[in-house]
């Protein structure tokens, strides 16, 4: 689709392969030779001595990562896609193209374009060609963040009977080693080009590729005139009500005279309605600036510890009951008056200047040992900003030990020279000009933040009056009250859905809980390594010191959620199973490794010394026998229903079982399955 939504046949005028033509009339054979020479160069550029992928390699600094994506690596990525709900609905399913009709069409189109002679003569012809058709049909498949490598599309591959890749006084003679080296790599550009330059570009001329909200990584391809059809009324909609139309030149103008640059919109289903989202973390071409958001368990860690520290001032006294209230705010970010955001903002900062200097945080990366050692991994690296005050005379090594290397361990901090200088009100400036001249922020969360507690401050300010009494808990714009006054609990809710029109606050009555009656007048690199990482961190992900602390909750609740836990990861390793080819999947006796790997590292992550001191107070009694238990009753119930195939597996964990029921030391994992 074009600019102006009309379809475009044929390569994007970019591509060489799109500008070249034939020969005039009066050069025929001239003009031929010169088109077929750039047309070669285009898909052998490692022959040419041209820039390729091959042989290039990127100097990627902090300021330029993800600004390119180089590499062998191939993958489909989609625009600033919206989402479908997939619910296999009738108008569901004649809206997208299902992915078997999208992969024939694909193959459908490069056998037209590339003659068979291409991969061979006889027996051979028919093997190459077959298999790359089978890696068009993996690659129309791939989920989400998957990638696909040259090295996976050239296995199997065979060019002794390639005639075009011989040299014409050598097509009668046995292959040389160095012979067979450079047929390899000129083959191999060749399978890159259509891969890179012929399938990826037939999808996006045809296709609009998107992600799903339900189904999370899954794509879904909308043929280019149904996509249209789909988001057209969405976005009448949206330039009648939220957005102006302005001429180009305005746009630049504006541009020109803000630090602030613009952002991608796209469309999310929510319910039966298309949900505006911006993405404004996207990086921007040289104004863009990623901004990562922290992760879940960093969120919940204050959470846990605020109700651990409630929970245990009420075992204190007698036994009550605890009366909790729960209200979401509708459209907090939407509703939110900008004026009143920015005022309270302007009182934040306490000097007239600050200053902004960078630091880097490596960490080793994940690594699953084995029996030979360990597997090497890239270390992960994250940039972080450090703020202080322009009369902060603190050296860098002092924040260190202060508060930035606190609970973090085999870490390497490495500070950076360069520093800014920032006038504040310069800042408040910016900040007006951020806030009141676009639709959402990078900052929403934290203008959020700051906005409610002040809500907090002034209209649920006798909620404090009874801190031991009393739990107000708030994850951006959803409040959960604990209490053990039904009388405060009650005054709660009737003033938030009362609503608070100062702070833009109207509750979304359908999404408020209580668990009491209450009446109110209104109306979630080898063999194996990637599959036993996966799952580890599926475990890792849910292990939160909340669930699993046996001096805040019972012992047999700790042990229902090791069991949830378990079955979930269980569950999360067979759909990943079921997203590989049929050749590419675990064998019987990796599996069988891997729960064995889970339960050590179940343990030890669930037991640690480390989160023992990193917070006092936590204590987790489960042993290693129960952690085997859960583990082995929970994969063995999931695969026997997600996997039938892994009969051995099965066995196992049932031979297992049994041991451990009475009493028997079980079999050592790798003496089972073969």
């Amino acid at each position: 689709m074009s600019a102006k939504g009309n379809v475009h046949t044929g390569f994007r005028h970019i591509r060489d392969n799109a500008k070249d033509g034939p020969g005039t009339e009066s050069q025929p054979s001239r003009g031929s030779d010169e088109s077929t020479l750039r047309v070669m160069a285009y898909m052998f550029p490692r022959q040419f001595g041209l820039h390729n992928v091959f042989t290039f390699t990127p100097a990627v600094g902090p300021g330029q990562r993800g600004a390119k994506q180089t590499g062998t690596d191939l993958r489909l990525t989609a625009g600033p896609a919206a989402s479908v709900t997939g619910d296999g609905t009738t108008e569901d399913r004649q809206a997208r193209s299902l992915a078997d009709g999208v992969s024939a069409f694909c193959q459908r189109v490069l056998c037209k374009i590339i003659p068979n002679e291409v991969w061979g003569v006889g027996s051979v012809q028919k093997h190459n060609k077959e298999l790359v058709m089978e890696n068009v049909d993996r690659f129309v498949r791939l989920r989400r963040f998957e990638n696909m490598s040259l090295h996976d599309i050239y296995q199997g591959m065979k060019l002794t009977d390639v005639e075009w890749l011989a040299p014409p006084h050598l097509r009668e003679y046995k292959m040389s080693p160095t012979d067979k080296l450079k047929r390899t790599e000129i083959f191999l550009e060749f399978l890159y080009y259509v891969f890179d330059s012929l399938l990826i570009p037939l999808i996006r001329s045809n296709f609009y590729v998107t992600d799903s909200g339900k189904h999370k990584n899954r794509l879904f391809y909308f043929r280019h005139d149904v996509w249209r059809r789909i988001a057209e009324p969405a976005m009448v909609a949206l330039r009648a009500d939220l957005f102006e139309e302005i001429k180009a030149a305005d746009a630049r103008s504006l541009l020109d005279q803000r630090a602030l640059g613009t952002s991608q919109l796209r469309l999310l289903p929510k319910d039966a309605a298309l949900r505006p989202i911006m993405n404004l973390r996207r990086r921007e071409f040289h104004k863009g600036r990623q901004v990562l958001l922290p992760s879940i368990n960093s969120i919940l860690a204050p959470l846990y510890s605020r109700l651990k520290a409630f929970a245990e001032n009420a075992r204190g006294g007698p036994v009550k009951r605890f009366y909790l209230a729960k209200v979401d705010v509708r459209a907090a970010f939407d509703t939110m008056p900008q004026d009143a955001v920015v005022e309270l903002m302007k009182t934040i900062p306490s000097d007239d200047r600050y200053v902004i200097s960078k630091y880097v945080e490596i960490k080793p990366g994940d690594s699953v040992p084995d029996t030979c050692g360990t597997a090497l991994s890239k270390p992960a690296k994250r940039w972080q900003s450090l703020a202080a005050t322009a009369s902060d005379e603190t050296r860098f090594a002092s924040h260190l030990e202060s508060k930035l290397a606190t609970g973090k361990k085999n870490t390497i901090f490495v500070s950076n020279s360069m520093k800014r200088v920032y006038n504040t009100g310069a800042l408040a400036t910016l900040l007006t000009d951020h806030v009141r001249s676009n639709i959402g922020s990078v900052l929403s969360t934290a203008f959020c933040n700051y906005f409610y507690a002040d809500l907090e401050r002034r209209h649920l300010a006798f909620l404090a009056d009874d801190p031991g009494g009393s739990l107000l808990l708030r994850l951006i714009d959803d409040f959960l009250l604990i209490t053990t006054d039904r009388s405060k609990a009650e005054r709660f809710m009737a003033v938030m859905h009362a609503g608070l029109p100062d702070y833009g606050v109207t509750v979304n009555p359908a999404k408020s809980l209580v668990n009491f009656a209450l009446e109110i007048d209104s109306a979630s690199r080898r063999p194996g390594h990637n599959f036993e990482r996966k799952t580890l961190n599926a475990f890792r992900i849910q292990s939160h010191m909340m669930f699993f602390d046996t001096a805040h909750n019972p012992a047999s609740l700790s042990r229902a959620n090791l069991a949830a836990a378990m079955a979930e990861t269980a569950r999360k390793a067979c759909a990943y199973i079921r997203c590989l080819p049929r050749d590419r999947r675990p064998r019987e006796d990796v599996f069988v490794r891997t729960i064995g790997r889970l339960v050590e590292v179940a343990h030890a992550l669930l037991t640690s010394r480390t989160r023992k001191a990193r917070f006092p107070g936590y204590e987790c009694s489960l042993s290693k026998m129960q952690v085997r238990i859960a583990a082995l009753g929970a994969f063995s119930e999931v695969v026997k229903v997600k996997q039938p195939g892994y009969k051995g597996v099965i066995d196992w964990a049932e031979q297992q079982m049994k041991a451990l029921e009475s009493g028997k030391s079980p079999k050592h994992r790798s003496q089972v399955v073969s």
